[in-house]
């Protein structure tokens, strides 16, 4: 950090300002491009807290000071214990915006990247798994992080000692909001790491989805795994080209420990097609278990619960073909599940606040995954997304024979014109008075 007399008048804040009357900046502990991060005591809870500013010539820039406060809306609805957790939103005296957070104790994975080299596989695994928790409910909500990086992943220390995995800075996070349309610098805007940037992200970033995200996590977990990056170029343009049309370095070359069953894992995410891709976070945690700490059962729970939920451009209207009852299913991403459903075991949710319909629970065929349907509250009878299938074998092997049976009355019929023909050329053979067995030729008398 730069600790210059010009640097420190630069910054929005000093050590020892009081913020709103009850925020005591002690220290300032980060600075980037867009703002500052400064550790500050609640004077009123006497807790630590930190505090993101804007700097004060970001100011000028429309962009950067609506990126800044959507960062703070996106972070304030998520409620996980993986998403570092937003406290207050105000502005100092002379206008600036700030965003005071949980404060949190630690490194992120950048660093710890950086010091230690590759992790062992489960570590790896457990930290992308808690990743994938806290992703989860924000796919839930219909926000996609969009810059999902080890720098953004925090490895936080609590009261009693054990690690956990923050996500951090949803400034250029993807969210719906009433009455918004992008303009069209933003639908062509790229946004995000470019290392971590999936192909359609980096096309545009209003195409990124949730499977983004995915691509994003493939990309940390292989460098967790490996300490390198599966796409690696000179510059930003080359980098684009290489993620979207080569493979990415074989894992296992650099690290040949990694099993083969996770490396099809880590690949599955960076499918260059979003529908290839995982379709949940939920999917791709339930992939990476197996290789995962053995303790995160609660983890899983949770995620079974929140984590299969279609993102608002994934969601398809389709009606039923029994009631006519509109219902949503998952779209692009999800045609690996069967999508017919059992009519028993059906639970219903309560009724939403906001007057949507209510959901219903159902089992998949092929395996224990839950999906969401949507149905009238006063139709009581369940709701198929498929008629049940029905045996053709019968119908294709009446087919079969009704084919047979024609082609041998064919053949009947030909050999009997045939018969029919030779019957005719033998009678009028006889009736010109030629002895049976006669070779006739052509006759050279004049009177004939």
């Amino acid at each position: 950090m730069d600790r210059s007399p010009g640097a420190k008048r630069e910054l929005p804040v000093r050590e020892g300002e009081l913020l709103m009357g009850r925020y005591l900046v002690e220290r300032i502990v980060g600075k980037g491009g867009m703002g500052v991060v400064v550790v500050a005591t609640h004077l009123k809870l006497d807790q630590p807290v930190a505090i993101k500013l804007l700097l004060a010539e970001q100011m000028k820039k429309p962009t950067l000071v609506a990126r800044f406060a959507r960062e703070a809306r996106a972070a304030a609805k998520i409620v996980s214990d993986h998403v570092a957790r937003v406290i207050d939103v105000d502005e100092t005296k002379a206008g600036i915006p700030f965003i005071v957070m949980e404060y949190l104790e630690g490194r992120d994975l950048a660093k710890v990247l950086a010091k230690e080299g590759p992790l062992p596989v489960d570590r790896a695994v457990d930290y992308v798994l808690q990743a994938c928790e806290g992703l989860a409910g924000a796919h839930a909500l219909g926000i996609v992080h969009r810059d999902l990086k080890p720098a953004n992943l925090f490895l936080a220390k609590r009261p009693d000692g054990s690690r956990i995995i923050k996500l951090l800075d949803f400034g250029i996070s993807k969210a719906p909001e009433p009455g918004w349309q992008p303009a069209l610098t933003d639908a062509e805007a790229v946004l995000g790491s470019p290392s971590y940037m999936s192909p359609e992200q980096r096309r545009a970033s209003t195409h990124a989805d949730a499977r983004s995200d995915i691509w994003s996590l493939g990309v940390v977990l292989y460098q967790l795994l490996s300490n390198r990056l599966p796409f690696e170029a000179t510059d930003s343009m080359s980098l684009t080209d290489r993620a979207a049309l080569e493979e990415p370095h074989p894992l296992r070359q650099t690290r040949p420990d990694v099993p083969e069953a996770l490396e099809r894992v880590v690949l599955r995410c960076l499918e260059k097609q979003p529908e290839a891709r995982f379709a949940t976070v939920a999917d791709l945690a339930e992939a990476l278990a197996a290789f995962g700490p053995a303790d995160r059962a609660a983890t899983m729970a949770r995620l079974a619960r929140i984590g299969r939920v279609a993102t608002p451009t994934d969601d398809v209207s389709v009606t039923s073909p029994d009631s006519g009852a509109p219902f949503e299913r998952p779209g692009p991403g999800a045609a690996h599940r069967t999508p017919a459903l059992e009519p028993s075991g059906l639970e219903a949710a309560p009724a939403r606040s906001n007057g949507t319909l209510p959901l219903v629970r159902a089992p998949v065929a092929t395996d224990e995954k839950t999906t969401e349907v949507r149905r009238e509250p006063s139709r009581p009878a369940p709701i198929r997304i498929t008629p049940p299938a029905t045996d053709i074998r019968p119908h294709r092997a009446w087919s079969r024979r009704h084919t047979r049976s024609g082609m041998l009355r064919l053949v009947a019929f030909l050999v009997g014109v045939a018969l029919v023909l030779i019957c005719v050329w033998l009678w009028s053979r006889f009736s010109a008075g030629a002895p049976p067995g006669a070779t006739l030729a052509p006759s050279t008398d004049p009177a004939r």
